[in-house]
């Protein structure tokens, strides 16, 4: 039987359309329920050893060229581009400083990053994302512009919707709440926090998904939702 590999993805755009260009992708791998029945760590939840593996597997992240992607026909919204240039200084200059990829060459490397996961350890990849409506049909989108020939490299039935599931679980765990994430202890980052840093968002959209886990396992009763009436 296929191991079964989970990987959360996210992208930083120059627009909010399905087809957007995009700045930079990330991919982390991590464990849903490392923090079940222990006590919560960033090792636990990052530290990936497939079956019969002596070495964790590494993340994925790379920024991309803007005008690649304009080439390539995938949209920039200069409203967006003037709200990037009003963010923080360490979230342009991830941008900025590091050298991008062609869009081409990005999503090549970001397939064979994924492909590579599941060959090496005959796994099957759940790929996950921050909400349905964003990452996904982009990221499709690029594939469609730039990798005529391949394939997604993961099943539709694969797909993850990490906000929904986070969401749905705290609002049985404490009702509905005006601020329901602040019931996730703050994610032990080992690097500095960088907003709107692919690699930071896909981390942290990890860390919650791991950390609701660990709330799910501790709880001994769960509220009925039919009882709770938004505010």
């Amino acid at each position: 039987m296929k191991q079964v590999i989970n990987i959360v993805v996210d992208i930083e755009t120059l627009s909010l359309q399905s087809d957007a260009a995009i700045v930079s992708i990330a991919a982390v791998p991590f464990n849903p329920r490392g923090l079940v029945g222990d006590r919560p760590s960033f090792s636990k939840v990052f530290d990936v050893y497939p079956r019969g593996a002596e070495e964790t597997i590494g993340s994925f992240y790379e920024v991309v060229n803007a005008t690649s992607c304009a080439l390539a026909g995938m949209h920039i919204d200069m409203d967006t581009v003037q709200w990037w240039s009003k963010q923080d200084e360490s979230a342009k200059a991830e941008l900025l400083y590091r050298e991008p990829l062609t869009i081409g060459h990005a999503m090549n490397a970001f397939h064979n990053y994924i492909e590579s996961i599941k060959k090496a350890h005959d796994a099957e990849v759940i790929v996950w994302a921050q909400g349905s409506d964003f990452d996904f049909p982009i990221l499709t989108n690029a594939y469609r512009k730039v990798m005529k020939d391949a394939k997604l490299p993961w099943h539709y039935r694969g797909k993850r919707d990490a906000r929904s599931i986070v969401l749905d679980n705290l609002e049985r765990l404490y009702g509905v709440e005006e601020k329901p994430y602040d019931r996730i202890e703050e994610m032990p980052y080992p690097d500095k926090e960088v907003k709107h840093s692919a690699l930071y968002d896909a981390h942290r959209t990890a860390w919650s998904v791991a950390y609701v886990n660990y709330l799910l396992c501790q709880s001994t009763s769960v509220p009925s939702t039919s009882d709770t009436t938004p505010k």
